[in-house]
């Protein structure tokens, strides 16, 4: 948790430093999916940034103050996308955390960039953060990392034969690709890709 609130930390600093000096609240929106089948991961995000704002001195950076608004995305992609415009024209948020998801955090991260609000996204999706981008970041290891860590198992076990089943979400489909393209790689024989509806 300390690199991870090291990481939030520094960015609203960040945030922070480049306000107007008339400005004196550091506003902070947290866009998760608190209800719906994605709530677990959102509600313990929720909960997790509550604390580590309440924990700051005086709930404050440099001495301003932090407001957090939190909204509830449901996990869905264009709730998402609506809830951040929301976020970045209404609130004028300098700092936005979320979404939940990886399908939510691809919907967004065209907007983030276009609107240049500094988003830490909890999805794991490679495409998230990949190409870099000044105002997207994310806190969760790319799915890439545990593909290379379940290739690198298999090519242990000497097992050549290799079958891909994956959700058609945004995360099941980016490790989805990255699986076959991996598997391919190694000199496995890919037997089969299926895919399944998140639910």
């Amino acid at each position: 948790m300390k690199p991870i609130k090291t990481l939030v930390l520094g960015l609203a600093l960040h945030c922070a430093a480049g306000l107007a000096w008339a400005q004196e609240t550091i506003n902070v929106v947290a866009i998760y999916a608190t209800s719906g089948p994605a709530s677990m991961y959102g509600s313990g995000a929720e909960r997790a940034l509550r604390l580590m704002i309440d924990s700051l001195p005086n709930k404050s950076i440099g001495n301003r103050p932090v407001k957090l608004t939190v909204y509830d995305t449901e996990g869905n992609s264009t709730k998402a996308a609506q809830l951040f415009r929301r976020a970045a024209d209404n609130d004028n948020a300098h700092l936005i955390f979320g979404p939940s998801t990886s399908g939510e955090s691809l919907a967004i991260a065209p907007i983030a960039n276009q609107l240049k609000v500094p988003t830490i996204s909890n999805g794991g999706a490679e495409a998230i953060t990949k190409p870099a981008t000044p105002y997207m970041f994310a806190v969760a290891p790319p799915d890439r990392l545990g593909v290379e860590a379940m290739i690198e198992t298999l090519r242990q076990r000497n097992w050549r034969k290799v079958a891909v089943l994956s959700s058609q979400d945004g995360y099941g489909q980016s490790g989805g690709n990255i699986a076959q393209e991996l598997v391919k790689a190694a000199g496995m024989e890919l037997v089969a890709v299926e895919s399944f509806g998140p639910t």
